[in-house]
């Protein structure tokens, strides 16, 4: 489990290739939802929602949420964490194409920004488009769980979960 010093160090940290992770503000949503990776944006048309209301949302309602900066501080990815209900969260990240020029770090703070997170429910859960290979890999090496299949408008998704390892 991460301490205090830790949550603040992973906030404070600039990565190797200069990336950093900051508190999400609405100021990061519009380049976001403008620069949507594609298959980020296939999965939130399949589902029938927006990217600009549906991280406004987030921000509003998330326990916790999160821009990823590029080196020239240019946000690449917005992700936060809230209630379904009293034992249940959601997980949830929206990213740009600019993400992949940092793989190497994402990957290497995936994990310890994920234990961060997960700390206030048992388990956090999501849908994932089936065809969006590059983050379903992602999810299961970050320790996810395909929970089962559930079609959306002619479309499959798995919903996965990420169970709290500190309870």
């Amino acid at each position: 489990m991460l301490g205090l010093t830790d949550m603040v160090d992973l906030l404070n940290k600039e990565y190797a290739t200069g990336v950093s992770v900051v508190p999400a503000s609405k100021e990061h949503v519009k380049h976001i939802a403008e620069n949507l990776r594609s298959a980020d944006k296939t999965e939130i048309d399949l589902i029938g929602s927006d990217s600009d209301q549906g991280m406004t949302r987030g921000l509003t309602y998330d326990d916790e949420s999160y821009t990823v900066l590029t080196k020239d501080k240019t946000p690449c990815a917005m992700f936060g964490v809230g209630a379904l209900d009293t034992d249940e969260g959601y997980i949830w990240m929206l990213g740009t194409d600019e993400i992949y020029d940092y793989k190497s770090d994402f990957i290497r703070f995936s994990r310890p920004w994920i234990d961060k997170i997960t700390n206030k429910y048992s388990a956090y859960s999501n849908i994932i488009h089936s065809q969006n290979h590059f983050s379903l890999r992602w999810l299961l090496w970050c320790g996810a769980t395909l929970v089962h299949s559930v079609e959306i408008n002619g479309a499959t998704f798995y919903k996965f979960t990420i169970y709290n390892n500190h309870v």
